[in-house]
């Protein structure tokens, strides 16, 4: 994980997280960070530690996470506040805007030209979780207008039966936004394909 800070930002309150055994890179964001470490747990917790019921609680009680020796993430922010990384779906108390948002596709992607309109009218999609938020932008990310809010399930589409979202626009370029803000909801997106048709070239 590399903080730094980027534009107006005082704090290094962007996060690129590089996974690599896959090669991906994430960017996050943490309010007001200041600090950033990992701490060794030396004991494992016990029964009476949990404080959930067992249907509420979702992690899994032999996982990593509960070993000892495990390194846990420690965020410090610029008021003095200490928080721990943990397996809950909520950030301190508050929803985590969780965000995945594409690349600007143009007629080059379809193989096209640059400079030709395209015509986008959906999106399939697998993912699973709770809900998933998606919207489109045309303008670089400037502003995005809804598509459709997916009700997920515990497991992904299978291929032949995915997702959709429905729309119809006209542009040169166009980028999607999968997101959920909602506490205690996640999502995770496998992939997606996009629907479009090769219009005239812009003038």
């Amino acid at each position: 994980w590399v903080a730094m800070p980027v534009g107006s930002q005082e704090d290094p309150e962007t996060l690129y997280k590089y996974n690599y055994k896959t090669g991906e890179v994430w960017k996050d964001t943490r309010a007001d960070l200041t600090a950033l470490g990992t701490y060794i747990k030396t004991q494992e917790p016990t029964w009476n530690d949990m404080t959930t019921t067992w249907n509420a609680d979702l992690t899994r009680w032999d996982d990593v996470i509960h070993l000892a020796l495990n390194p846990t993430p420690i965020f410090g922010d610029n008021t003095g506040v200490t928080t721990e990384r943990t397996s809950a779906v909520n950030d301190n108390g508050s929803a985590i805007d969780s965000r995945f948002e594409t690349k600007d596709f143009t007629a080059e992607d379809l193989g096209g030209e640059i400079g030709q309109f395209v015509r986008w009218t959906a999106l399939q999609v697998w993912a699973k979780g709770d809900t998933l938020d998606i919207e489109y932008s045309t303008d670089a990310g400037t502003t995005y207008t809804n598509i459709t809010t997916l009700t997920l399930a515990a497991d992904y589409p299978t291929d032949a039966s995915p997702l959709n979202g429905y729309f119809d626009v006209t542009s040169s370029m166009i980028r999607f936004r999968f997101s959920n803000d909602t506490v205690s909801e996640t999502f995770s997106l496998k992939k997606f394909f996009v629907e479009a048709k090769l219009r005239e070239m812009r003038r």
